[in-house]
């Protein structure tokens, strides 16, 4: 933006310094379908430009002896009456050259100013000690045609706009999305394939650039990736995803933090209720930790009840780890009404999904003859299965 501030003001200081006067406000083209409306009087002048990389419009003028950051307090004339506008934009302030007194500050004005610029008779520019008149005669006239002559200008600039803000999120989606969040809108990466670098950067961005819910997921994401490099800031992000805006992944994972005390102290009453928040969103991953954390220690009948329950449904919706512990504990016997056989099934769902406990319960479970009938061949199957899962578990890659 700077850039364009640099070429705007050596536009006008071209005219000024040549001696360009004006009883009326004018427009001049600068090519490519932008240009400005300016006016000019003893070496003093305003212009209106649009900035193409921003798309807002740009204001300027010249003063003697500016404040950098101080209110800009700018007064229309209509009708014989005041309207007053006080700015605290901090304009940015740039060198004057030859034949044009002190300084040129720049700054950000709205489509509302540009109304009040063609519908006034006169603005009064005020900044410290100085104060400055410029009559209005022509502005809507100048002010009218910049705006037409730049319609398609800023409709490119917003349509570039939206093409960068969605990259932005797909990117995110892409490095740092979570294959089991059913929000998101890529296929996620597992926990082993985020490049934690990478996928911070993507979602830093994404976060300034994107709003309401979209916005909720890229903050999740951000906080997937500062988790894989161990950042602590983590907690704080998921935090606000979660906690603040309830997003069911983000809860999940601040259950997780909470369970196991990463980032912060190990609270498990805290971790259940984040676990149920995300189950009650109907997020898989937080249906299976509420029934893992339901069914650990010593539960009550009643908790082991709600605990199976909540594995049914993770399991049913084919949850590795949800299939293996759900399966386990069908097999065991301890699912009241439940089929042991259907057990069987879920961990051989499990243990070819890649979940490495699955193999092994397998394992022994045909070499012993346990719901099944022994058999060497298949519990040899299941033993080598074990073996090469065991250096990458199924809950490496998906618990986070």
């Amino acid at each position: 933006m700077l850039h364009f501030y640099f070429r705007v003001f050596v536009s006008v200081v071209a005219l000024w310094a040549g001696g360009a006067q004006a009883q009326n406000w004018q427009y001049d083209e600068r090519g490519s379908g932008s240009g400005i409306a300016w006016f000019a009087s003893d070496g003093r002048g305003v212009t209106i430009a649009l900035d193409p990389e921003s798309g807002s419009w740009l204001f300027s003028t010249n003063v003697q002896e500016p404040t950098d950051g101080a209110p800009i307090n700018i007064t229309f004339e209509r009708r014989g009456k005041l309207v007053a506008l006080s700015h605290a934009w901090g304009g940015y302030y740039v060198e004057s050259l030859v034949d044009v007194p002190g300084q040129m500050v720049l700054f950000t004005v709205d489509d509302e100013f540009l109304e009040l610029l063609m519908s006034s008779s006169n603005m009064f520019v005020e900044l410290g000690q100085e104060s400055y008149k410029y009559p209005l005669i022509g502005s809507r006239a100048a002010v009218s045609r910049l705006i037409a002559e730049t319609q398609v200008l800023r409709a490119a600039i917003e349509d570039d706009g939206g093409h960068a803000t969605a990259q932005a999120i797909s990117d995110c989606d892409q490095q740092a999305g979570h294959p089991w969040d059913n929000l998101s809108e890529g296929g996620g990466r597992g926990w082993s394939e985020i490049t934690p670098g990478v996928a911070i950067d993507s979602c830093r961005y994404a976060v300034e650039v994107s709003e309401g819910q979209e916005r909720v997921r890229m903050l999740y994401q951000l906080g997937r990736a500062l988790d894989k490099k161990g950042e602590s800031e983590a907690l704080a992000v998921l935090r606000e995803a979660g906690d603040t805006y309830d997003y069911p992944m983000a809860l999940n994972q601040l259950g997780l933090f909470y369970r196991e005390g990463q980032y912060t102290a190990p609270n498990l009453p805290l971790a259940e209720g984040f676990f149920r928040r995300a189950a009650e969103k109907r997020n898989v991953p937080g249906q299976f930790n509420l029934g893992a954390l339901l069914l650990s220690g010593s539960p009550t009948p009643e908790l082991k009840s709600k605990g199976h329950s909540m594995l049914s449904l993770a399991a049913a919706a084919e949850y590795p780890d949800a299939m293996a512990l759900y399966g386990y504990e069908l097999a065991g016997g301890t699912v009241a009404d439940g089929d042991p056989l259907q057990g069987v099934n879920y961990l051989q769902r499990a243990s070819g999904a890649g979940v490495h406990v699955a193999s092994l319960l397998l394992a022994e479970m045909f070499h012993v003859g346990i719901v099944v009938d022994a058999s060497p061949e298949e519990h040899q199957k299941y033993a080598n299965l074990a073996e090469e899962q065991r250096e990458a578990t199924f809950a490496d890659i998906y618990h986070k």
